[in-house]
């Protein structure tokens, strides 16, 4: 069980909030609902949360707070946790796609993701 949080229609494993009532969306740590995201560290995406900035990202991000892009000229691709913004994928963990995101390496399936 988990405690309740003002606003908050669902809930992760982890007990944070994944959806809220009315115009509130979630916080960047999920632990609340609010009205606003905090100006100059979280980013609305539109889509009910408040997603944590990521220097270079921009300002889309996706459901679960992973970039849709990184725009800075020299980390341009969007790291395989989808956290930070990097120059390069790690070797042999993750792969560039036409999407400029790192994936984890799926034997045999190529480089589009």
């Amino acid at each position: 069980c988990c405690d309740p949080i003002e606003n908050a229609l669902s809930y992760d494993e982890q007990c944070r909030a994944t959806s809220c009532n009315g115009d509130n969306k979630v916080s960047g740590d999920g632990k609340s609902c609010v009205a606003q995201c905090t100006a100059n560290v979280e980013v609305d995406n539109n889509l009910g949360r408040c997603c944590p900035g990521i220097t270079g990202a921009g300002t889309e991000y996706d459901e679960n707070c992973v970039p849709k892009q990184c725009t800075d000229a020299t980390n341009k691709l969007v790291s395989g946790d989808g956290t930070s913004c990097v120059a390069q994928c790690t070797a042999n963990e993750e792969v560039d796609n036409t999407f400029g995101r790192c994936c984890p390496v799926v034997t045999g399936a190529g480089t589009e993701y």
